[in-house]
């Protein structure tokens, strides 16, 4: 699978990225929708606002998933679900507390571990500036990740798989932002400290660990790095999202934020969208009480 993924890859590269049409783009993104999810429970705890499993699951590739699967106590037929995917320097329990207080308003979650936080055996890192193909196969198998985690929630009998929401932060809101141009199955995406351009990132961002990197290498690593990971760049999916309800989350005090590329994102972005900029104290958006406000009432009114 990885071989192909290569060879596709190699062949797309040989045209610029703004010349390659979004459905050579979305053939990169393809996987085997039959194989088998292999769900395994490996534990189970009852809480006050639903029951929590975490659970291991069949991503493709020889790889598995891990994250928890949160469904509320109300007997209810079926229940919407969002699923949950956060930035790679924080584990999952990030979106742990939003998503029981959800399930009391009857929502169930998915929440995802990142290929870089998954179990060693499994992992896969990000930010790979020396290697930029790693980089490429990790966000790839990040985002088939989002596919089979639908694929699951599709054959839960309590969820309605109709009422699917993505709720991505940092390297997870990027994650989403290229699903959006692929999958038809999310009726809305909330995105988090996104980027227009993960190719540009490495030239331009002020977060001090991008600084940090830029400063290590040479300028033609950098180019060759740029020139690698384009294929990867939101920009390239977002005007061609499959008709989801798009809203973008950014902090002003975050070290990486920069407005003209949050202008930038939603210009391209095709409707319908909705953008809001927070003040912040800090940069955790995760846990900011009106970033989450927002994010439940647009679950409530959308999904």
């Amino acid at each position: 699978m990885k071989k192909n993924f290569l060879f596709l890859f190699i062949i797309l590269l040989s045209l610029p990225c703004w010349c390659q049409p979004i459905n050579d783009l979305r053939k990169i993104f393809d996987y085997d929708k039959g194989e088998d999810l292999d769900l395994r429970i490996l534990s189970t705890v009852d809480t006050v606002q639903g029951t929590m499993n975490e659970i291991i699951f069949n991503g493709g590739n020889g790889l598995k998933i891990t994250g928890s699967l949160i469904i509320p106590k109300q007997k209810i037929r079926e229940f919407p679900a969002i699923i949950f995917l956060n930035d790679a320097s924080q584990s999952r329990n990030a979106f742990l507390q939003q998503a029981l207080n959800l399930s009391e308003c009857a929502f169930a979650s998915l929440i995802i571990d990142a290929p870089p936080a998954r179990p060693q055996q499994y992992q896969m890192s990000y930010h790979n500036f020396t290697d930029p193909r790693r980089d490429l196969i990790a966000y790839k198998q990040a985002v088939l990740d989002i596919r089979r985690s639908i694929d699951l929630l599709e054959q839960h009998p309590r969820i309605d798989h109709n009422r699917i929401a993505f709720i991505g932060n940092g390297d997870g809101a990027m994650t989403g932002a290229i699903t959006s141009g692929i999958e038809s199955r999310i009726l809305t995406y909330i995105l988090m400290a996104c980027t227009p351009s993960y190719s540009r990132d490495l030239r331009y961002s002020n977060s001090p660990m991008i600084v940090k990197a830029r400063n290590s290498l040479s300028a033609e690593q950098i180019t060759q790095y740029e020139k690698l990971v384009e294929l990867l760049n939101p920009s390239n999916y977002l005007p061609y999202h499959r008709r989801s309800l798009i809203f973008f989350q950014f902090a002003q005090n975050d070290p990486g934020f920069d407005e003209k590329a949050s202008k930038e994102l939603f210009q391209i972005t095709e409707e319908p969208k909705i953008q809001k900029i927070y003040k912040t104290t800090n940069s955790g958006m995760v846990t900011f009480e009106e970033v989450i406000k927002d994010q439940n009432m647009w679950l409530n009114n959308h999904l």
